[in-house]
């Protein structure tokens, strides 16, 4: 995907990780102090399984995160504006579809986004994810009913995009790690014009 522009915009929120610039909406990782082992048991396969048995629909990982969202109310016009003329070009959106900001995020060494299917929010989701080295940060996933294992999709040093489908009917189980400094900006695209967030 050439994403240039979109880069642009992108770089804006790397500036934002300073955590003396009061730019978090929330920062898990204040409540505890997560290691390295810890990030690699919650994003485990045997984690999946038991959540799996107890959460059939888990559709979003509340609680079971280390992540600092960022508070881009200031931002999300121009990067949603600047999204959606990349996906339109690139085929991913049409002209009527609505795109949202989903998922955003800094990920300081060591930290997590527990597993979770999305299953609730249907729809095309584009993740453009920064990260400072390559192979120490990525996504885990499992198709449930269709994979016998996790995958893994890794980060390379610099900006990468990921694109996937959420549904109910194919639960795509995903959890997040980082062993380096990884920014994440998501963006829902449907059919269906987004509620206000």
């Amino acid at each position: 995907m050439h994403c240039t522009d979109l880069e642009v915009e992108l770089n804006k929120v790397l500036a934002l990780r300073s955590l003396n610039n009061g730019e978090f909406i929330s920062s898990e990782r204040r409540k505890f102090v997560v290691d390295s082992e810890y990030v690699d048991t919650r994003c485990s396969f045997q984690t999946l399984q038991e959540i799996m048995l107890t959460e059939v629909n888990r559709d979003r990982a509340l609680g079971d995160a280390s992540k600092c969202m960022f508070r881009m109310k200031h931002m999300r016009d121009s990067l949603s504006g600047t999204a959606a003329k990349v996906f339109q070009r690139e085929g991913l959106m049409d002209e009527g579809d609505s795109i949202a900001i989903s998922g955003n995020g800094w990920y300081p060494k060591d930290s997590y986004l527990g597993w979770h299917t999305n299953r609730c929010t249907p729809g095309l989701r584009v993740y453009c994810n920064w990260a400072a080295e390559s192979g120490k940060s990525g996504l885990y996933y499992h198709y449930e009913g269709h994979d016998l294992d996790r995958r893994v999709m890794l980060d390379e040093q610099g900006w990468n995009y990921r694109v996937f489908s959420t549904s109910s009917k194919l639960p795509f189980w995903h959890a997040v790690f980082s062993h380096t400094d990884r920014v994440s900006v998501g963006f829902r695209i449907s059919k269906e014009k987004p509620e206000d967030v």
